[in-house]
């Protein structure tokens, strides 16, 4: 099975650790976050999701961890 990915903007879906595909990078949000309708945002690292990163914000930059 393939595994999905996500772009800068999208809603997350699902309370979790995400990671960069770009750099590594692995964000957490929390319950609350998905209760606040939170969406993937720019790596604060590789700025991946971003005109000055290597991915933009039209190509899938966050995958899903587990909790």
């Amino acid at each position: 099975m393939e595994e999905k990915t996500y772009k800068f903007g999208e809603k997350v879906p699902q309370a979790g650790k995400y990671q960069c595909v770009v750099c590594g990078l692995i964000v957490e949000y929390l319950p609350k976050h998905i209760v606040a309708d939170a969406t993937f945002g720019v790596c604060p690292l590789c700025l991946s999701g971003s005109s000055a990163g290597p991915k933009k914000a039209d190509e899938d930059i966050w995958r899903y961890m587990g909790i």
